[in-house]
């Protein structure tokens, strides 16, 4: 990449940019602002806030992709589900709300399920009800015990 800025560093060198690439790439890449501060490049592991690789976020990618939850990021959302999550953080609720319901769509709560993918329960079957797969929407919805805890929780 040095290779495409100008002889101070500091900027784009246009001329270089135009040689090499189309002019709708050229204007993509002028977009991108050059740091102030140089720093030196390093691998980054991008399944990480870090960068950094551990074998326990390969270990969870391997979940994710062998439980069929890996999803490419996207921008956009054409199911306008971008819509519907805007409105549920901006909610007037506690925050441990928002991230209670943000677990639940996502089926990340600790969960009898989540427990036995992982090997720290024997079985997967909700123990309060002892008849379904404890998921985070059976435990919170369809499980017959599931009002009884809804009411007892807002008793607190």
């Amino acid at each position: 990449m040095s290779e495409l800025l100008d002889l101070e560093g500091n900027d784009w060198d246009f001329d270089k940019l135009i040689d090499v690439f189309n002019p709708a790439d050229v204007e993509e890449i002028a977009k991108i602002k050059i740091p102030a501060r140089r720093m030196e490049d390093f691998i980054a592991w991008h399944w990480e806030k870090t960068g950094l690789f551990t074998v326990r976020s390969a270990y969870n990618l391997a979940l994710r992709i062998k439980q069929g939850q890996f999803a490419t990021s996207s921008s956009s959302a054409p199911d306008g589900s971008r819509k519907l999550w805007s409105r549920i953080w901006s909610g007037k609720v506690p925050p441990k709300v928002n991230v209670f319901i943000w677990k639940l769509a996502r089926d990340i709560l600790p969960t009898q399920r989540a427990k036995n993918i992982i090997h720290l329960a024997a079985n997967d079957i909700y123990p309060l009800c002892n008849r379904e797969p404890g998921a985070s929407y059976h435990a919170t919805v369809t499980c017959p015990r599931a009002p009884g805890l809804r009411q007892a929780m807002r008793e607190l």
